[in-house]
């Protein structure tokens, strides 16, 4: 099994520790999850696990921290960047850690009691269209935090290699990153743990029932359009544990009308992919 997007720098919504690592490293491999792709923290422990992670048989890799917009969301997933000069300096200092990949906050989370409503978060086309540029000459894939059918479609038409989350995307993007090969990770699960979890108020459990059932249509969707579909679990938010986050994922794909053989596909032949093994 691989978990194609996890935070080891969370563990219930709240901040790893270093010490922490092993042990959330080791609930991966008891649940026989073989390869991780994580999605970056503000405190580095990526580099942390990256080291620990072979001697326990796991492949893992990270992009280290993520590149986060000022005054968006995202400050705990890494860098803050008010414009170019910036993005340049966050650039540079990245590539002496040789991130696996480069990972970009191009939207903020969607609202779990408004409908349709996106947090602040995300760069400027022509900041983003720096960010992949320096990553693919360095080559490197790019993986882009995005919600919205507009941030998708600038992410998509900029040249991202995947879109992690994509609520509310639309038809548009879903057919061109079917004609481009971008991978979509659509992280269920922390919206469908939440919900099933007894804490979420009346409000909150009609919003959040009305944009899965959306989620999951729109999955359908991109599998008919042949868009390439990876599993991950945003393992380290609330309701999401380490290690069994992407069974849980993989039983909202089912849920979805996936087939199980189907999804056990995706999660092995485009985690593959996701993490360039």
């Amino acid at each position: 099994m691989i978990d194609a997007h996890v935070h080891i720098g969370r563990e219930n919504g709240h901040e790893s520790s270093q010490e922490q690592i092993q042990g959330l490293l080791e609930g991966y491999v008891n649940q026989g999850v073989r390869a991780v792709r994580d999605g970056g923290d503000v405190l580095r422990l990526g580099l942390v696990a990256r080291e620990l992670a072979p001697e326990l048989g796991l492949i893992y890799k990270t992009p280290v921290y993520a590149l986060v917009k000022a005054g968006g969301y995202g400050g705990f997933l890494g860098q803050q960047c008010s414009g170019l000069a910036d993005i340049r300096a966050a650039l540079g200092e990245l590539m002496a850690l040789k991130p696996d990949f480069v990972k970009v906050i191009l939207s903020g989370i969607v609202s779990f009691d408004r409908y349709g409503v996106i947090s602040p978060g995300g760069f400027e086309p022509e900041e983003l269209r720096y960010i992949v540029g320096y990553a693919h000459d360095a080559g490197l894939p790019v993986m882009a935090h995005c919600n919205g059918a507009t941030a998708v479609a600038h992410a998509v038409e900029l040249g991202v290699d995947s879109v992690e989350h994509g609520y509310f995307i639309g038809i548009s993007e879903l057919e061109a990153m079917a004609e481009l090969g971008t991978l979509w990770i659509p992280t269920f699960v922390p919206l469908v743990n939440y919900l099933v979890s007894g804490t979420a108020g009346s409000l909150s459990r009609e919003v959040l029932a009305q944009i899965l059932k959306g989620h999951a249509e729109n999955l359908r969707t991109a599998l008919t359009l042949g868009v390439p579909v990876a599993v991950g679990s945003d393992a380290g938010a609330a309701f999401v544990p380490h290690g069994q986050g992407v069974h849980d994922e993989v039983e909202c794909f089912v849920r979805a009308g996936i087939p199980r053989e189907d999804v056990l596909r995706l999660a092995e032949e485009n985690g593959a992919r996701a993490l360039k093994l």
